[in-house]
């Protein structure tokens, strides 16, 4: 007994309507699949049932009904199309016209306001690309055109993923299909809207539009790509919080516009290929902070990391002399500095793009020192290690240290790695700094370099601005445990000054306690760096913050006990006695400083 009629009639008429969407889509996706075994039964049978169903007052039914109709229409016009069918002749001519109406009634019936309107807007975008995709005969039929690029605007008009997801599911067919042959006025309306709505007031709208630019076919960018990428551009070069999201879409967008235009004569042209790696480069130093959110910034950059694999591989593949030298080295060292940083989502895709593009096929011009880093880094590296544990990958970047290009870049992620919260980054990134530095002392050249370079991360504003704090740990963390014994005096000497000099007005606790914590750590160093360290403790003791006296206070008597400060047993002793039972949180701390400064033989007004 053949039970597919009896299947497909459940499905249309028990279980399309149901209120589970994931049943209702799974229905509209099982009966796409069962229209081929009786596609007369369903065109005769089920399409008028659903056509019935379509203007159901049941939200349900409705939006089963739409879906299900859209799969159904799909199937049979993919079937008629194989046997030389017009969708006329697939559909049915009474079909075909009430599909066509179908836009219309639903304005006139408000079906796309008030309550249940976005659902049906959603569940009307995925129709409208069913029906593009198979030529749904409605291309002379202006205002039907205008009605459903409406729906497909109104649901970029509203804050929600689900909709904007749809929404641009739809655009690209639709506008394949219907857009190409005419006269341009609905592409000059659409491209113009679209970049309008870039500039809304609303973030989650501005996402859905950058999105949408993104989604467009090709003969749409070789008309409007200068317009377009313009608009792209600018979302994604601007700065601040609340504009996170859309910049992250803006970013995704870009490349996937310079993929879909090509670089062939009329697509993109180099200058504008160089803006938008400029842009990856540039976003790839995001670290925007949200209150609510943390790194928010970290969106940005995995974007920048999907976007650059993204173009990069397309321009290997058709015009690796179009591949700009700069932009791969800047990109390549970033990837390799997010691969070390303590947040693991970025982590793990900087990891995998670096891989995956070091042994990409073609070649990708400029690499640096890529012959050095495939012995290093296996092709398979993703699948032997976990990505998820500092322990198996820090191992391969310390040997990336040695590398010329790398070893920057490298070395600022460590230490932020060193720096923050993350246990095993903190582990592994302090293991890996002590055995890197530990090696460079057996270069003098290689050494000044390396020290060189630490100091003069206080004169980089932007990694002082973002992580100044975490360095200070990092490079606390690394003296206690002797990293710089031994290290030139010049290079202890720039590193306190420039530290008080970046932290001491600060505002922040955590850079203060981190700044007090270092100099307290810096006190192992003799001569002139250990005097000026202890005025530096001496100002912190006096602070106007009880916290920041009392954590200097606690971390100098650490110092105290580890370095030979004091060699008096005496006056260590009473040092200790007064760092640690004054109350440092009461406002009369004149009287302990003040002893403690004659136990150091420091004047009152150092």
């Amino acid at each position: 007994m053949d039970y597919t009629q009896p299947l497909i009639l459940h499905l249309v008429e028990k279980k399309s309507g149901h209120w589970d969407p994931f049943i209702r889509t799974l229905c509209s996706q099982a009966l796409f699949k069962l229209t081929v075994d009786d596609p007369g039964f369903v065109r005769e049978t089920c399409v008028p049932k659903l056509l019935a169903a379509l203007h159901s007052r049941n939200l349900s039914s409705r939006l089963g009904a739409l879906l299900s109709l859209g799969e159904t229409v799909h199937s049979l016009c993919e079937l008629g199309e194989k046997g030389g069918e017009s969708v006329y002749d697939a559909l049915g001519g009474d079909t075909v016209e009430a599909l066509k109406e179908l836009a219309s009634k639903y304005d006139e019936d408000k079906v796309f306001q008030g309550l249940g309107g976005d659902p049906m807007k959603e569940a009307f975008c995925l129709f409208i690309c069913k029906l593009s995709s198979v030529h749904f005969p409605v291309h002379k039929s202006r205002p039907i055109l205008e009605k459903w690029l409406s729906v497909i605007t109104r649901c970029l008009l509203r804050d929600e993923a689900s909709l904007r997801r749809n929404a641009c599911m739809a655009l690209s067919p639709f506008v394949e299909e219907y857009c190409k042959d005419e006269d341009g006025s609905i592409c000059d309306k659409l491209v113009m809207d679209y970049l309008e709505g870039l500039n809304s007031a609303t973030e989650g709208v501005r996402c859905n539009f950058a999105h949408a630019l993104g989604s467009l076919p090709n003969f749409v960018y070789r008309k409007y790509g200068e317009a377009i990428l313009g608009g792209l551009m600018a979302r994604a070069t601007t700065e601040g919080q609340e504009y996170v999201d859309s910049k992250t879409e803006a970013v995704l967008s870009l490349a996937r516009v310079c993929v879909t235009a090509g670089v062939e004569e009329g697509g993109v042209t180099l200058s504008q290929t160089q803006a938008v790696l400029d842009i990856l480069t540039q976003g790839m130093g995001d670290y925007t902070y949200c209150p609510k959110r943390g790194d928010a910034g970290a969106n940005v950059r995995r974007a920048c990391m999907t976007s650059f694999k993204e173009l990069i591989c397309y321009l290997a593949s058709v015009a690796p002399s179009s591949i700009p030298e700069a932009q791969v080295k800047s990109l390549m060292c970033a990837l390799a500095q997010q691969s070390v940083e303590p947040v693991d989502n970025v982590c793990r895709l900087a990891i995998t793009t670096f891989v995956e593009l070091l042994y990409n096929v073609p070649d990708i011009p400029y690499i640096p020192h890529r012959d050095e880093a495939r012995k290093i880094l296996p092709a398979n590296l993703c699948s032997i290690i976990n990505l998820r544990h500092a322990k198996e990958t820090f191992p391969y970047w310390s040997q990336m240290l040695m590398l010329d290009s790398y070893r920057e870049p490298l070395l600022k992620g460590f230490l932020v790695s060193v720096g923050g919260m993350s246990d095993q980054f903190f582990i592994f990134g302090k293991e890996t700094l002590l055995s890197f530095l530990g090696t460079v002392r057996q270069d003098r050249t290689l050494e000044e370099s390396v020290y060189g370079f630490l100091a003069g991360l206080l004169s980089d504003q932007a990694f002082v601005n973002r992580a100044l704090a975490k360095y200070l740990k990092a490079m606390d963390h690394l003296a206690v445990s002797g990293a710089f014994t031994g290290a030139p005096p010049e290079f202890t000497e720039v590193l306190q000054r420039e530290a008080w000099l970046k932290a001491h007005r600060s505002k922040s606790f955590q850079k203060l306690e981190a700044l007090s914590s270092f100099l307290a750590t810096w006190l192992q160093f003799e001569g002139n760096v250990r005097k000026k360290v202890l005025v530096k403790l001496f100002q912190f003791l006096e602070h106007r913050w009880s916290k920041v006296r009392m954590a200097t206070a606690l971390r100098l008597c650490e110092s105290l006990l580890l370095y030979p400060v004091l060699e008096d047993e005496e006056k260590l002793e009473e040092a200790c006695r007064l760092l640690s039972e004054a109350r440092w949180d009461d406002t009369d701390f004149g009287i302990p400083v003040k002893r403690l400064r004659s136990l150091f033989e420091m004047d009152s007004d150092s």
